[in-house]
């Protein structure tokens, strides 16, 4: 992989990011809103929710949009027509999604360690459950643009996987019967949200492995669907 290509790329998405004040908006302002919630009530539940809901907004909606637009407009054709490899543009074009995501979630953590749900007790987990749930978010994000012509349409075809990744946990998490908790590990958000929870209530790596399999599983999913069906320029 060309390192400095990807750097390079992944450059110029930050720019573009930032400047476009409707991206800007959704990708930045709209994840740490919805996590600001959890700063009036805060608990593990709350907060494993938002780390959760931040990582679907900013790094699988974004990247889906991402790749979406850098298809429509051919960008993405004319940089695999170059020297480049193909690991180093999508490396380029997910780094800024995944670098604002961490940058939310730590300043999260660090409005929250003021609150009396105080800092993780167990911080190496919380780092688990971002880079894994980022990972998860990243190979299904690629996985979906397959199915996405438009910048447009991910806001359609990305809808699914959001109320099925939140929703979907919450819902195992409030109603199911303790003995059923493993029920979440079969939602794509489960696991992500059991580890984030993990962090705070304390529990070890040994007692994360069910949520850790689960984020694994979802991840490798999406990236043998993302190998498979991923396009570089629209269909003719």
């Amino acid at each position: 992989m060309n390192r400095d290509t990807g750097l390079a790329i992944a450059g110029a998405e930050l720019r573009i990011m930032l400047r476009n004040k409707a991206v800007a908006a959704t990708v930045v302002l709209l994840p740490l809103c919805v996590a600001g919630t959890s700063l009036v009530s805060p608990t593990s539940a709350t907060v494993s929710q938002s780390l959760l809901f931040i990582q679907l907004i900013g790094v699988y909606a974004t990247l889906t949009t991402t790749l979406a637009a850098r298809r429509k407009d051919l960008f993405l054709k004319r940089l695999r027509s170059g020297s480049d490899t193909d690991a180093s543009i999508i490396t380029g074009l997910v780094l800024p999604a995944l670098l604002v995501t961490c940058v939310q979630i730590v300043a999260l953590v660090a409005l929250l360690s003021g609150t009396s749900l105080s800092a993780p007790t167990n911080v190496g987990l919380l780092a688990i459950a971002t880079v894994t749930g980022a990972l998860m978010c990243t190979g299904v994000a690629v996985a979906t643009s397959a199915f996405t012509s438009s910048p447009e349409q991910a806001q359609v075809t990305t809808l699914p996987f959001i109320v099925v990744a939140a929703g979907g946990s919450l819902l195992v998490e409030e109603k199911a019967p303790e003995r059923l908790d493993w029920l979440g590990y079969l939602v794509p958000g489960g696991g992500v949200v059991d580890l984030a929870a993990g962090a705070w209530d304390g529990i070890g790596v040994a007692a994360a492995l069910g949520a850790m399999a689960s984020v694994a599983a979802w991840t490798l999913a999406g990236a043998a669907i993302a190998v498979r069906l991923f396009r570089w320029e629209p269909r003719a």
